[in-house]
């Protein structure tokens, strides 16, 4: 049977304050001094805060309204961007904290802390601005919330903060939408709170939370649905047989969650929620509310390797109960029959090693910028990151010596990073376009308008083509001429570089656009 144990030795009640004050500090020091690139990401849904809208080409709308917050307040510079998810990310972590307080205690909610920044994935997500970051944030706010709200019977007064968290978390993405179905299979397995299921107000909170969703509904109708078209590629199967790929997919998914976990911690926390799964009837409310909204799903995606590749991130927010989970196991708020007791003599071996995995994360890139192995194609995970402002630079000095500078815009050919990355480091920060060669709709610039439907027929483009993206005709005709300018050469390391050829368009005549609305 379940026990509930005492939170014996209780941790300073201004522990987790301090420490929580103390990794921000770290980290905002770190972000002042080695001031990070953009990913590729950033830069593309910074670009989107730039033309706001109810709805984009692959996610709802919050993340580009948060990057028009974040510009507006704090300027569209690298250490706003930066400060901005460290801001975000500290919050995050505060209300997991409290969360865990109220289950199981201080030094439980402590010890949760630590193994949180134990894993690379929380030092990624206090370090870039994508859409994880304001997720996670109103993820664990719900948590909270619901589980005040079941405590304390159900009063009124939280139903509009819940309602308004679970409304931004959809709009942030839509993984959000499980939230309310977790939140009633809860509900139904625990006896003493499925009187909870009769009360109007649970059911307008979830409807008007998936309410939050109709102006990206009308978006997408008069957009041809696109992000649905878009988000339907990830739920595919791989290519080949399922008895082949299923062991690649596997390994793939195994080796990513063991990546940004940590490899003790993640097995730490496999090992708990597949022992809690197995003696669910065993537990009470407090483990079956963390089972249900982490373990589960988690167990969940495992299975889904078996038939198709997985993101790495796509488990993020399961991984905020699974931590309460783990943490409570280890300090002994709760037994899980069958499972060694031995294995929590691991704590301290799998935070020693979490640790040491966050700072090879915060560490490589300047270790390997300082021993000439940045942008190594096996070495460096940063590698897409570099080389993008010192690109800039050299293409501005094209633009420099144009024969219209007035009259001439910016044109990136390639992959959609290309377009915001230039976007964001060119100085003045103009509006980039992208032309895709492949006749689809493949990124949120499709979507918007090119430069003849912005009145820039007659002007000229300077373009920036990789090297290895072929010019095609029906480009070239668009224009009264197309040539050759010059070429940029960024040297990122001795074993990295990117090279584009700088091309001169004259005169643009009409804009080639793309035929299918495939992603």
């Amino acid at each position: 049977m379940h026990t509930q144990l005492p939170d014996e030795s209780p941790t300073p009640k201004r522990s987790l304050f301090y420490l929580l004050a103390g990794v921000f500090i770290i980290r905002l020091l770190y972000v002042f001094f080695f001031r990070p690139p953009l990913l590729g990401d950033e830069s593309y849904y910074w670009d989107w805060g730039r033309q706001l809208d109810w709805g984009y080409f692959s996610k709802p709308p919050l993340i580009a309204w948060l990057m028009a917050l974040v510009s507006w307040l704090g300027g569209s510079t690298e250490l706003s961007l930066r400060i901005a998810p460290l801001i975000i990310g500290t919050a995050s972590l505060a209300m997991l904290c409290a969360l865990a307080k109220q289950l199981y205690g201080r030094q439980t909610a402590y010890l949760t802390a630590l193994i949180a920044l134990a894993t690379p994935a929380n030092a990624g997500l206090n370090l870039f601005l994508t859409i994880d970051a304001p997720l996670v944030f109103f993820w664990t706010a719900a948590l909270g919330l619901f589980w005040s709200w079941t405590e304390k019977q159900g009063p009124l007064r939280l139903m509009l903060p819940l309602t308004i968290t679970l409304g931004l978390g959809i709009l942030s993405k839509q993984m959000m939408m499980l939230f309310p179905l977790f939140a009633i299979l809860f509900l139904a397995l625990n006896a003493d709170k499925r009187f909870l299921l009769r009360k109007t107000s649970l059911w307008i909170c979830f409807l008007t939370s998936y309410l939050f969703l109709t102006p990206v509904l009308l978006w997408n109708q008069s957009h041809g649905w696109i992000t649905l078209k878009h988000t339907q590629h990830h739920f595919g199967g791989s290519e080949g047989s399922l008895l082949q790929r299923m062991p690649m997919n596997v390994l793939d998914f195994i080796g990513k969650q063991a990546g940004i976990l940590s490899p003790l911690i993640w097995f730490l926390l496999v090992l708990v929620i597949f022992f809690a799964l197995f003696n669910f009837k065993h537990f009470g409310k407090r483990e079956r509310y963390l089972i249900i909204f982490s373990g589960m799903p988690i167990a969940f995606m495992h299975m889904m390797s078996l038939r198709q590749i997985m993101q790495a991130n796509w488990p993020a927010v399961y991984f905020i109960g699974a931590f309460i989970l783990l943490a409570g196991w280890l300090n002994r708020s709760f037994e899980i029959p069958g499972l060694p007791l031995h294995f929590r003599q691991w704590k301290k071996p799998a935070l020693i090693t979490g640790y040491l995995c966050v700072i090879i994360v915060y560490s490589l890139s300047p270790a390997l910028e300082a021993l000439g192995y940045a942008g190594h194609r096996k070495l460096d995970p940063y590698r897409r990151m570099l080389g993008w402002k010192e690109t800039a630079t050299e293409l501005q000095q094209y633009l420099d010596q144009v024969p219209r500078p007035e009259k001439t815009f910016v044109i990136a050919l390639g992959h959609r990073y290309h377009a915001s990355e230039m976007a964001f480091y060119l100085p003045g920060q103009p509006r980039t376009y992208r032309w895709e060669s492949l006749d689809q709709i493949a990124s949120q610039y499709e979507l918007w308008p090119n430069p003849i439907e912005d009145g820039k027929a007659t002007w000229d483009a300077l373009i920036l083509r990789p090297e290895d993206h072929s010019l095609r005709n029906k480009f070239r005709k668009s224009f009264e001429s197309v040539e050759s300018v010059g070429k940029v050469v960024v040297k990122v390391s001795p074993l990295y570089e990117r090279r584009f050829e700088v091309l001169l368009g004259k005169s643009i005549k009409h804009w080639p656009k793309g035929k299918a609305l495939n992603p």
